[in-house]
């Protein structure tokens, strides 16, 4: 960083040398007398060195820059073009000046100089691509080759307009002879090429890239891609229309998202061929209409603040990777002298403290550093355990063969026949049992979602799924399998449910998962009981006085009606399928939280009287037992710090 402020710099320097050169150009146009053709020779000198060294330390800026601010400084480039052109374009009338009269002029009446005004509009470049030709030879003639200025002018304002690959190709001898006609000559003669441009632009056609997800930026740039080479073409009197026309449309059309594709295509009546303008007029307006939206998402998470976890103020979450040297020195776990995953505080937390840890300074899941999410994570590395996208210290460990086999020898029953069971699903007791309980309480939103499931044909259905980050295994009801007509497995498992009672999980099935809002896809293994939970929310929510902001798609639109739930995604999903922001909607309404298949709500709400709440039983020993005491222990300590902050308000 320190080289590159030297660099800025020392640029700035080269750049002030230019405009003392300039300033006394203008002085000596107004008094010819003051200055003679050797010391005009001399500046010419000058300029070229100073444009070689301004040039030189703008690469070296460039390529430090990393991709940021490439455009303050290619606006920099051109404030100095600009300068330097016109000290030229004044040395250059001077000289002619003093060519047409080489006798002293310092007696007699005071001469006039007729100074010709430096160009206003800018002045058309060149980067060597054959199909950007046409329109440079067309733009150039008609504001630099009709004009009146003498053929040095010409030919100065020839070779700065060629950058890039075509800067170079005027040679010395060219310019020292201010030969402009033969320049131009030379140009035509080597770009000048019908059928290299018309392949170029048909290239271009074919290689037009595809759009990953829906995106205005990217649809932007497939729009003018796609228009650049067609109005190319159409330059060249090639008309792309007809079947021309239809095989634009069509490549075009490959290259556009799911979503987008859909909308085009509802423009169409059925049987109608496309048209090329109209295709391009509708992904324009398209891509104005996407671009507004997400514009109001991204005003909506600046609006509200996002909820921090815990009593610790949560950190703020950058859009760019971190660059400071010292973030690998200091902790952002404890603030100590060390790397993250070296903390010993954190390394003596359980995995639910880790993970609550981590989101709550705003890790990546994968790397545990700050700056970026895990679906973007640039390390290769994963867990050591599982193999999947997650640090090994977030992994959640499961039941070891070595355990498995000892139960199976100690007269467990289990099934041998079962070749498909997922290493996820335990052969050790495990608490499944769901149960409902009268509470007076807050009610409690929990995180539902609407997800497609593929079934045995082929199709796919929406099915409502409960995410609970409490639970070890998946679950499945078993209307829910018999709707899909998925094979049933044979599986052994035990189940504790309310008072110790002990029963078996007979069969799991697998599913396939795939999200509307997002490209996440998995497969499920979920165990199959006739009913999953309670219905959720267990009492009707009024959401008619909840203001959303603009923008937001909820990943479960009823979740705030009583409904049964198909489905249970447990731990073992849950935290690839929660991403990382959170709008907080009113102080006294629950957190929307963005998962890979919408926003969710979950949090408290008010009071209700003997509210039946849903909860997952399981017995003292049970890590979710602990998971749903510390629950209620945060809603409490929630409740806590509201009431102490309208005290504090009040006071």
């Amino acid at each position: 960083m320190e080289k590159m402020k030297q660099l800025i710099h020392q640029r700035g320097q080269v750049k002030g040398r230019v405009t003392k050169i300039v300033r006394k150009l203008s002085e000596a146009a107004d008094e010819p007398e003051t200055t003679s053709f050797s010391q005009l020779k001399a500046l010419e000198k000058k300029l070229e060195l100073n444009y070689s060294e301004y040039t030189t330390k703008h690469d070296l800026i460039i390529d430090m820059c990393n991709g940021e601010n490439l455009e303050e400084q290619d606006e920099k480039m051109e404030e100095f073009d600009e300068l330097h052109t016109d000290a030229l374009m004044k040395l250059n009338l001077l000289m002619d000046f003093f060519r047409s009269n080489p006798a002293p002029t310092n007696v007699g009446a005071p001469q006039v100089i007729v100074t010709q005004q430096p160009l206003r509009t800018p002045i058309p470049t060149f980067d060597g691509k054959y199909e950007g030709w046409p329109k440079f030879k067309a733009l150039f003639n008609d504001l630099v080759g009709k004009c009146g200025d003498s053929d040095a002018t010409k030919l100065q304002y020839l070779d700065k307009a060629l950058i890039g690959d075509a800067s170079g190709i005027l040679d010395a001898r060219i310019i020292n002879n201010n030969n402009y006609l033969q320049a131009w000559k030379l140009l035509e003669e080597r770009f000048e090429n019908p059928r290299v441009i018309i392949d170029t632009h048909i290239s271009g056609l074919l290689s037009m890239k595809a759009i990953p997800k829906q995106s205005y930026k990217d649809l932007r740039s497939l729009i003018d891609t796609c228009s650049r080479h067609v109005e190319g073409l159409r330059f060249m009197k090639q008309e792309v229309d007809g079947t021309a026309g239809l095989i634009v449309v069509k490549l075009l059309a490959m290259c556009l998202d799911g979503e987008t594709r859909k909308q085009w295509e509802q423009t169409l009546e059925h049987g109608e061929l496309p048209d090329l303008d109209d295709t391009l007029k509708f992904l324009r307006n398209y891509c104005q209409v996407l671009e507004r939206c997400e514009v109001d998402i991204a005003s909506a998470k600046i609006a509200f603040k996002p909820l921090a976890t815990g009593r610790t103020t949560a950190q703020p979450r950058n859009s760019h990777p971190v660059t400071s040297s010292l973030s690998d020195n200091v902790c952002e776990l404890c603030e100590g002298q060390h790397s993250n995953y070296k903390c010993s505080k954190f390394l003596s937390m359980s995995i639910d403290q880790r993970v609550t840890k981590v989101k709550q300074v705003g890790l990546c899941f994968n790397c545990l550093r700050k700056g970026h999410q895990s679906r973007i994570c640039p390390s290769d590395k994963v867990c050591s355990k599982c193999s999947k996208r997650h640090h090994t210290m977030l992994h959640f460990e499961q039941v070891s063969q070595a355990e498995s086999e000892q139960q199976s020898d100690s007269g467990e029953s289990s099934s041998t026949e079962v070749k498909t069971v997922s290493t996820l699903l335990p052969e050790n007791p495990v608490s499944l049992a769901c149960s409902s309980v009268q509470r007076r309480a807050k009610q409690v939103l929990l995180m539902t979602a609407l997800v497609n499931v593929v079934a045995k044909s082929g199709k796919s259905l929406k099915l409502r799924a409960l995410l609970d980050s409490g639970s070890q295994v998946n679950l499945i009801s078993d209307s829910a399998v018999k709707l899909l007509s998925l094979p049933k497995y044979p599986a052994n498992i035990p189940v504790v449910g309310v008072g110790g009672t002990r029963s078996q999980i007979r069969h799991h099935v697998i599913l396939k998962l795939f999200s509307d809002y997002s490209k996440f896809e998995s497969n499920v293994d979920c165990l199959v009981t006739t009913r999953v939970t309670g219905k959720i929310p267990s009492v009707a929510v009024n959401i008619s006085e909840w203001k959303f902001p603009p923008g937001i798609v909820l990943a479960d639109p009823s979740f705030n009606e009583s409904k049964d739930v198909d489905l249970l995604i447990g731990a073992e999903l849950f935290f690839q399928i929660l991403k990382q922001a959170q709008l907080k909607i009113s102080e006294d309404l629950p957190t929307l939280y963005e998962t890979q298949f919408g926003w969710v709500m979950a949090g408290a709400i008010d009071e209700v009287d003997d509210e039946v709440v849903n909860v997952l039983c399981a017995t003292d020993e049970d890590p979710l037992l602990k998971s749903i005491q510390r629950f209620f222990e945060q809603e409490e300590l929630a409740e806590e710090r509201v009431l102490t902050s309208e005290e504090e308000a009040i006071d």
